[in-house]
Formats: C-alpha cells, sequence, structure tokens
C-alpha cells in the first residue's frame, strides 16, 4: 500500500497561512515599514510618518510593527527550530 502524505497539522500551532501568522494591518504597516525605508540606516521615515499614513498613533504603529515582527518570528524562524 502506497501513502502520499499532502499536509502535515501540528494542533498546537496554528496554520500561519500565506502571511505567517501576521493579521492584513500588522502585514500592511509592515510593508509600508519596508518600501519606505523605516528599516533603513539611517530611516528614510519615522513612526510618526507610517502612522499618519494609517491614520493611527505613532505608538500604535510601533505596536503593530512590533507584534507583526513577532509573528513572523514565531511562524518561520522559531517554527523551524521545533522541527529539528
Amino acid at each position: 500500500i502506497a501513502v502520499t502524505i499532502e499536509r502535515m497539522y501540528n494542533p498546537t500551532k496554528p496554520d500561519a497561512g500565506p502571511w505567517y501568522g501576521l493579521t492584513r494591518p500588522q502585514r500592511e504597516a509592515l510593508t509600508a515599514a519596508v518600501e519606505n525605508g523605516y528599516y533603513a540606516l539611517p530611516r528614510e521615515i519615522s513612526t510618526k510618518e507610517l502612522a499618519d499614513g494609517f491614520g493611527i498613533s505613532d505608538q500604535a504603529m510601533t505596536e503593530r510593527l512590533r507584534r507583526g515582527i513577532t509573528a513572523l518570528v514565531s511562524n518561520t524562524l522559531l517554527a523551524v527550530d521545533d522541527e529539528e
């Protein structure tokens, strides 16, 4: 009997899906940050300028970026470490 595994699922980890656990607002914020030079040295845009583009406070933008980066690392780098 031949068996082909199509997909493995670990119920203790949420399915990361195509956005690696990011919410749409986190994905949009991170994308805008990279595209506008937020992570460039020197920085080409401030958190406040990014936040203004989304109509949120700079503190909310900082938290959105932080949570987004945490989700990306958790669902990529840390997920791979767990499998090794």
